[in-house]
């Protein structure tokens, strides 16, 4: 799942409250910095193909984020994380970072086109960049200092656990992130967590996997076959969960209209209990005055 108001969103939120805005902006600068001194502090130097490399993921990172789908509640699901594993395994979590913490700096702002506020386009693509750059140095940091391969050639029992931790501990950290988001601004998490959306990353990652394989290890002509079949494959998934959320908006409705009629009716009946009360307390004459009326013939 990409993140909340983003690439979490292409239909971002078009006004961002106070908190979101000093949240966005301060996990910017912290992802800023946090790169800015890991650069600093490498002494591997980096050639020329590492530059060739990290252009192709920026292009293909720009690809897999706008490949996604709309969700009513959660925003923006993506396939973003497959550049992004990928990126790791080929570059390095350095690298990967700052290529990946672009793409998602990028991709908001052609939002404007469709006449989104300035400050909102700004505001998602810093949240977007920070969140992402910060989680990719941090999980690939980890899978290197555990001994991680870089980059992939090979897959065993030792460096399937280590992937999975990788693809596990970025998505953990995603959500976390998301969650707390969704908390302090006081939004409902009911459903966060969906099968589909969980099956989703996981695919994600598997294939992230596969693209660092192939990019690593085979030829050119494979690796762009490779490319064909996910350019034909992900906007595909996303046809499918569109029509599984249309089909879940149906079978919603009903439920939704039934409990707009049992709201109707429950109103409907308090008011006719509130007005039977009301007639019955009603004042009745009093003993006194019934009493002063003549009962039988007057006497003479």
């Amino acid at each position: 799942m990409s993140e909340e108001h983003s690439n979490c969103a292409d239909n971002p939120p078009q006004h961002w409250n106070r908190f979101e805005a000093y949240y966005a902006a301060v996990l910017f600068v912290v992802a800023v910095s946090a790169l800015a001194v890991v650069t600093y502090m490498t002494t591997t130097p980096i050639d020329t193909t590492t530059g060739e490399s990290a252009l192709f993921f920026l292009l293909f990172g720009l690809f897999t984020i706008a490949i996604g789908y709309h969700h009513p509640h959660f925003g923006y699901y993506s396939f973003d994380r497959v550049a992004q594993v990928a990126s790791i395994l080929v570059l390095g979590p350095l690298v990967a970072a700052w290529v990946n913490g672009m793409a998602s700096f990028l991709y908001p702002w052609h939002r404007l086109r469709a006449g989104v506020p300035l400050r909102s386009v700004v505001f998602a693509a810093m949240h977007n960049a920070g969140l992402m750059a910060l989680i990719i140095l941090i999980c690939g940091t980890l899978y290197v200092a555990l001994g991680g391969a870089l980059p992939l050639t090979t897959v065993d029992g030792r460096s399937t656990m280590l992937l999975i931790l990788l693809v596990v501990s970025m998505q953990s950290l995603i959500d976390f992130g998301m969650l707390a988001m969704m908390k302090a601004v006081g939004r409902d998490t009911t459903g966060f967590f969906q099968p589909f959306s969980v099956a989703l990353e996981l695919g994600s990652g598997a294939t992230a996997v596969l693209v660092a394989l192939v990019y690593n290890s085979m030829s050119v002509e494979v690796f762009s076959l490779l490319l064909g079949v996910l350019s034909l494959g992900m906007p595909g998934l996303r046809q499918f969960a569109n029509m599984r959320l249309r089909l879940e908006k149906i079978v919603e409705e009903p439920h939704k209209a039934y409990a707009r009629r049992r709201v109707r009716w429950s109103y409907s009946r308090r008011r006719t209990i509130s007005r039977v009360c009301s007639i019955g307390a009603m004042p009745t004459p009093t003993s006194s005055s019934a009493s002063s009326k003549p009962i039988g013939p007057r006497a003479v």
